[in-house]
């Protein structure tokens, strides 16, 4: 089946038998990736394909973040928490589901027509070591349900197939990348990322990779969301203008856009942290997209200074122990409390 990525918030569709179809909710945000399905059944292809076919199944979501050891049928095997996930969507593909361990609403196995409610504690993000690096995961399993067989509970959001044999796999639905450079990685020249990617979170730690990690986002006109988090100061002043053209010519669909960025300024010039400012401080900035910036820089520490999009997204924040810090923002609105209040909500660790 076709891979896909979801841009739509509110593309649904009626799918089922003539009479009592239910609504499939496409799942906003994320990227499906099909799985050879067709012609796996013996019982033909209508329960999937063509779509819309009267004799199509229903169509929801189940997520894998809670596998255990047990559900893969053996308590006694190798079991790597971490990987537990991707293993079960792998498990279930070659296999088929295994009935729900905790049974609040009957035995059989369980699943949502809500795309958002395996969110809830059921869906994980996994860290896996690649070629290019460590990337995260966050992925859920698109099923098809019997209309025949499945059972409606109290909670609209929760379905459940008592026969394991009424719940099949179609896609496999990934959400998000987090992608970690480290020094090690200063011989790759390119950053391939799928190009159908909606969400994408970088950490680096040499401002050195700016380039090519700019380059690497030219072909992702699908993106949605955007994090870039430098963990090490750097000597490059962090070019606003740079991104705002990166973002005008390639990145049409981009609502959101977070950043964390520590480098050095000269002292002597005290412009350089004006024209960062400004850089920031464009109409495409504060008034079309409401991206507004925080800059910190201490007294102490002279020629260094940190530059980040509020609400401070990220769960480290450096502090500069004994310093006066000046502050400058594009937010002006004092009266807006809750966005004040909130700012370092994220922050776990200083």
């Amino acid at each position: 089946m076709g891979n896909k990525t979801f841009t739509n918030p509110n593309e649904t569709h009626q799918v089922g038998p003539p009479g009592k179809t239910k609504t499939y909710i496409s799942p906003d945000g994320w990227t499906r990736y099909g799985f050879k399905v067709l012609g796996k059944y013996q019982d033909g292809n209508a329960w999937l394909h063509p779509f819309k076919d009267p004799g199509n199944w229903y169509r929801a979501f189940h997520g894998t973040g809670r596998a255990q050891a047990v559900d893969f049928g053996n308590d006694k095997q190798s079991f790597e928490k971490q990987y537990a996930p991707v293993d079960a969507v792998a498990s279930i593909f070659e296999n088929g589901f295994r009935p729900a361990r905790i049974t609040v609403h009957g035995d059989g196995v369980y699943c949502s027509p809500n795309p958002k409610f395996p969110e809830n504690g059921y869906v994980a993000t996994v860290e896996l070591d690649t070629q290019e690096g460590k990337k995260k995961f966050k992925c859920m399993l698109q099923v098809a349900v019997n209309p025949d067989a499945v059972r409606f509970t109290k909670d609209k959001d929760i379905w459940v197939a008592p026969n394991p044999e009424d719940i099949r796999p179609i896609f496999l639905e990934l959400e998000s990348i987090e992608y970690t450079i480290g020094n090690c990685h200063l011989h790759i020249k390119d950053l391939p990322w799928p190009s159908t990617l909606t969400h994408l979170s970088i950490i680096f730690d040499y401002d050195g990779y700016f380039d090519r990690i700019q380059r690497s986002l030219v072909h992702l006109s699908s993106l949605n969301s955007l994090e870039i988090y430098q963990k090490e100061k750097g000597t490059l002043l962090p070019n606003g203008q740079l991104w705002e053209n990166l973002i005008h010519s390639s990145l049409p669909l981009l609502k959101i856009f977070k950043f964390y960025f520590q480098f050095e300024y000269s002292s002597q010039l005290s412009n350089q942290i004006e024209q960062v400012i400004s850089w920031f401080s464009t109409p495409f900035y504060v008034l079309k997209n409401k991206w507004f910036i925080r800059c910190d820089i201490p007294d102490r520490y002279h020629g260094r200074a940190i530059l980040y999009s509020l609400p401070f997204s990220f769960q480290i924040y450096t502090t500069f122990q004994g310093s006066i810090i000046k502050t400058i923002l594009t937010l002006l609105d004092d009266d807006n409390n809750d966005f004040y209040t909130n700012i370092f909500s994220n922050v776990k660790k200083l």
